[in-house]
């Protein structure tokens, strides 16, 4: 089950890789509020109404965010209220940030959870912990963008007008945000190598935690979606178990221009390697 509301601005699930079915797309309108000299803590700004708001993912100076401000802004406020559906209620609960520039602290109700440096990088947060059992809270985030601090600049001219790359400058959240559940034992990311010479793929996924009784199960289909290799592997022993996929010569296609080949892959978590009913797709 997918939620998606084809009303919010980018409603397309945000990444090509570790597709999950189940998700909840936050992008919309969220409370917003500028803090020209980032005394917003201080303020009270973590308890108190926000001013105004702003469509996210889009940036304030952008005029798609309705706000369209592209002076300097040391540091910008965001939040809203999230529901959690009731069928994720025993799972872990992954909050998403394609981007945000560039110093953002996240918090849950008065919990902060994570703070993150860097604007061009996506994170992610585990906040089941934070949630108490909760099946709605108060998602609020603070992002920097000190014109006078060190960091990575890209578009970020510390000068008033555009320049160099001729685009306005971004601060705040500039990419998706999304919530999906997962199970207590899940894949976190994969690593695929390509052996050409041995007609293989070389499959590394890291998982949550070491789990004896789990296996990772992994399938590999061609284009049109028939099975051309598979295999598994026990998660009591790694973090990082390696499956082997070996190719015959037939189902070996090398991605070209003109011929852009892409194999699908799906990775199973199950407790029980003969039961088809306890699995976890990622």
């Amino acid at each position: 089950m997918s939620i998606i509301n084809q009303n919010i601005p980018r409603p397309e699930y945000p990444r090509p890789q570790m597709v999950r079915q189940e998700w909840l797309n936050l992008n919309g309108t969220w409370d917003f509020e500028f803090d020209p000299g980032d005394s917003g803590l201080e303020r009270g700004l973590l308890e108190a109404p926000l001013s105004d708001s702003i469509t996210v993912p889009f940036v304030p100076e952008s005029e798609m965010s309705g706000i369209g401000d592209a002076d300097f802004h040391e540091a910008v406020w965001y939040r809203r209220r999230v529901e959690i559906p009731a069928e994720w209620r025993n799972q872990h609960l992954i909050l998403h940030f394609g981007a945000v520039d560039h110093d953002t602290t996240i918090w849950v109700d008065d919990t902060e959870v994570m703070r993150h440096r860097r604007g061009f990088t996506s994170f992610e947060v585990d906040i089941t912990d934070a949630l108490k059992n909760k099946t709605d809270f108060a998602l609020t985030v603070r992002a920097r963008d000190s014109r006078h601090d060190w960091q990575a600049r890209g578009k970020q001219s510390t000068w008033y007008g555009n320049s160099e790359c001729f685009y306005t400058r971004s601060t705040g959240i500039w990419q998706t945000v999304w919530i999906e559940p997962v199970p207590k034992v899940h894949i976190r990311q994969v690593n695929i190598t390509p052996h050409v010479g041995m007609e293989a793929f070389e499959v590394v996924p890291v998982v949550s935690s070491n789990a004896p009784g789990y296996r990772i199960h992994a399938i590999l289909s061609d284009e049109n979606g028939n099975e051309v290799s598979s295999g598994d592997a026990r998660l009591a022993d790694d973090f990082s178990p390696t499956i082997m996929l070996q190719l015959e010569d037939e189902d070996v296609h090398l991605w070209e221009p003109g011929h852009p080949y892409l194999y699908s892959l799906s990775l199973i978590v199950t407790d029980d390697p003969l039961s088809k009913n306890k699995r976890n797709t990622l």
